[in-house]
This record gives structure tokens, C-alpha cells and sequence, in this order.
């Protein structure tokens, strides 16, 4: 087990005139079964039937979200940044911190 702490960073252009707001923002974090490719595209069905591993307790609109759990180094796990309102579009980077060596990949 090793402990991860997923960050989620919403960007917004410098406006002085104008105070930024953020989006309600949230990550969810599902497990992935290793029998799997990890490049496969993931279908409703997939989330319909498999429980949520990981997320942040409410949305919120601050810059940066931060969910901190801890996973199994043999499983896969994908996560999910997402806005509280549908149809909302925002500029963001996803931060991982861990406390040993992970592999990322950025599914397509």
C-alpha cells in the first residue's frame, strides 16, 4: 500500500479588473481491473457497475481540489476531474503525490 494525494488545478487567465471564479470541481477515483488494458475507453456501464474508490468529499469552488487515500501498488486506478454543473469546460492540471515510484498514464 503506498499513500497518493491526486490535486486538481484550475487555471484562469490573470484579471485584474474582474475577481476569477472557479468552478465547482471534484475527482473521483475508480479502480481498474488488471486483466484490463489501461487504454481502453472507459463506457457508462463501467461506472453504472463499479463502486467509486476515491473522491473528494464535496465540490468546491476553490482552485485546487485534493483527494489523499491509499492504494494497492499492483492495481490500476483512473481518475476522473469533473465539475459540478454539466457541460462545464475549465483549463486544469492534475498533480500526483506519492510516497513511492508510480507509473501515470494519460488515457486519450
Amino acid at each position: 500500500m503506498k499513500t497518493v494525494s491526486v490535486s486538481l488545478l484550475q487555471f484562469h487567465p490573470p484579471s485584474p479588473a474582474h475577481k476569477v471564479k472557479f468552478f465547482h470541481c471534484g475527482l473521483y477515483v475508480y479502480e481498474l481491473k488488471r486483466d484490463k488494458t489501461t487504454q481502453r475507453k472507459l463506457t457508462l456501464k463501467h461506472f453504472q457497475f463499479h463502486p467509486i474508490f476515491a473522491r473528494n468529499k464535496l465540490f468546491s469552488n476553490f482552485q485546487e481540489v485534493v483527494v489523499r487515500t491509499n492504494v494497492n501498488s499492483s492495481h490500476s486506478y483512473v481518475i476522473i476531474p469533473c465539475t459540478f454543473q454539466p457541460d462545464k469546460e475549465a483549463q486544469f492540471v492534475i498533480r500526483v503525490f506519492a510516497d513511492s515510484h508510480c507509473e501515470l498514464t494519460e488515457l486519450k
